[in-house]
């Protein structure tokens, strides 16, 4: 049990850096749109490539860097229709089970969108737009979060109880 609790005491510091990181990406998208708004309207000037920097980097940094975090706070939807109907031990198996599913789906997404995401740095691929963003640093970002989602419920499995 010590291996486990470094294990989630490790996780948890990730997801505090990661979750700064989203919540940075989110300001930043909010001062970028509000300026780009605010200077098109008033000096009729636009900031170059303010929307592909937002979809590329900002909205997967906000979205896929704060999944563990979010499920370690219990924050993502649950279906709990049912769960103080059942008793305990089928509750908690399901509990586990489904847990473990999602798990496997969150690590299947990781495996299978790192090896794009390293070979677009690898080959330094950029996009064709006004500015000539780097597309991989933005794809590792997909199996980043995907990962530590994934060892986020794996955790949640070993040490789930009964309500």
């Amino acid at each position: 049990m010590a291996i486990l609790s470094a294990l989630d005491r490790l996780l948890t510091r990730l997801e505090k850096v990661t979750v700064a990181l989203s919540s940075l990406a989110l300001f930043v998208m909010m001062a970028l749109v509000t300026i780009d708004a605010l200077t098109r309207y008033v000096i009729k000037v636009t900031l170059p490539d303010v929307y592909h920097f937002s979809e590329l980097y900002l909205m997967p940094t906000i979205f896929f860097l704060a999944l563990a975090n979010t499920q370690k706070l219990g924050g993502n939807v649950a279906v709990e229709l049912l769960e103080n109907r059942l008793p305990v031990g089928l509750s908690t198996v399901i509990k586990r089970v489904s847990l473990l599913l999602t798990a496997v789906i969150a690590g299947l997404a990781a495996y299978a969108a790192f090896p794009m995401a390293w070979q677009h740095i690898m080959d330094w691929r950029v996009t064709g737009g006004e500015v000539p963003w780097p597309t991989g640093l933005s794809r590792m970002i997909v199996p980043i979060g995907f990962g530590l989602l994934a060892l986020r419920l794996v955790l949640q499995v070993v040490n789930s109880k009964g309500r």
